[in-house]
């Protein structure tokens, strides 16, 4: 799992700081992680491809200031994403009493909207759907066994072109651990979908677009909120461990902002909105190979109205993972997509009489993709 994933499941983190050292002096942690992967993919259209990439390299450090004040940075690269750009990936001050239940977190980090634990090498549709980075204040407390949070950013929709902190979102989520077993929960609401990392780009894309359509230099104007819910849950008895979430938005977008099918309207192509979702189930098994931990999984993923955001309408996969030695791991995985038929489409306009053209359209192939990968933290 990504250093960055920190999620609902996670939030004890923003509580729990780094011990200050017994002569009074800060404490600070560093920690990475490097992963390279080699791939053989099979895509939807086209010819098969084949690739090694440093696909992540993450750097962050978390300094205890003073006892109430905890600083973290985290610095990414990924390959592919930002070539030749490292980048400040979160950047926090936590404030919390020691060994108290409460926190106020300021600063860049990913919103607690979606848990997204996986033992798979690829990130969950969830998170490609759903995972949210902004500079937010947050202010969260932790019981016994309940946690919770809520959050205020400045997003990028703002209604009537206001800059002001005017999105909001909270998570509430449960975690016991009791002979054996382990089992939690995690309810999360988000005020605008439209901010998330991957609906954010589709949406300001629509919107470029659909200036230009009409002959206009800037984009098309949009102060629509369309909020968002997240469920999951995690199950684990001895070596064996589940888990599954659904994340989507709780109503259509309009249609000039994200768009999923429509039919033809006096002569005109009418796209109708997108309600966008995620889903995704997995199953784990820990092992032994001699003397070293290993665990194999399958996990079955899908989507409902995101052919515009490029996602696959259903994934199955198994994958497999080693320890080789402690921090340093090496593992495999297979991936099997399913593409929305070609009768699905997004962002669609009559060419003539006859035609119909879309920017995004299912292909009703399907893909495979196998990734292995050498990783390795400190």
């Amino acid at each position: 799992m990504k250093l960055k994933s920190l999620t609902a499941a996670s939030l004890a983190a923003f509580i729990c700081q780094t011990p200050v050292l017994a002569d009074g002096s800060d404490s600070v942690e560093i920690t990475g992680l490097i992963e390279v992967e080699a791939g053989h993919a099979e895509p939807y259209e086209g010819d098969s491809e084949m690739d090694v990439i440093l696909a992540t390299v993450e750097l962050g450090v978390a300094a205890q200031i003073t006892d109430w004040v905890r600083g973290e940075v985290l610095f990414l690269f990924e390959e592919g994403d930002n070539d030749n750009v490292t980048d400040i990936d979160i950047g926090t001050l936590t404030i919390a009493p020691p060994d108290g239940s409460w926190f106020i977190a300021g600063g860049r980090m990913y919103l607690p909207f979606g848990v997204y634990e996986t033992t798979m090498i690829s990130d969950p549709l969830t998170l490609e759907l759903g995972e949210t980075r902004e500079t937010a204040l947050m202010f969260g407390v932790e019981g016994k066994n309940l946690y919770g949070a809520a959050f205020l950013y400045n997003g990028d929709n703002g209604k009537d072109d206001d800059n002001r902190i005017d999105h909001f979102g909270a998570v509430i989520g449960y975690a016991m651990e009791s002979n054996g077993v382990e089992f939690g929960w995690d309810l999360a609401y988000i005020d605008d979908t439209g901010d998330t990392d991957a609906l954010q780009d589709a949406v300001a894309g629509n919107l470029e677009a659909a200036g230009e359509a009409r002959g206009e230099t800037g984009p098309e104007t949009y102060d629509d909120h369309v909020s968002g819910f997240a469920a999951s849950g995690r199950l684990r008895q001895g070596d064996v461990a589940f888990m599954a979430e659904y994340l989507g938005a709780a109503e259509r977008f309009q249609s000039i902002a994200l768009a999923y099918g429509g039919s033809v309207v006096e002569g005109a192509y009418a796209n109708r909105g997108a309600r966008p979702s995620s889903w995704m189930v997995e199953a784990a098994y820990d092992f032994m190979i001699r003397s070293q931990p290993a665990t194999i999984a399958v996990g079955y993923q899908g989507t409902d109205d995101a052919v515009g955001v490029e996602l696959p309408e259903s994934r199955f996969m198994i994958g497999g993972s080693v320890e080789l030695m402690d921090s340093v791991a090496l593992g495999v995985e297979w991936a099997h997509d399913k593409d929305y038929d070609t009768d699905e489409w997004s962002d669609c306009v009559l060419a003539d009489v006859e035609t119909v053209e879309c920017a995004f359209a299912g292909t009703d192939e399907n893909a495979d993709t196998v990734t292995v990968q050498l990783a390795a933290e400190f």
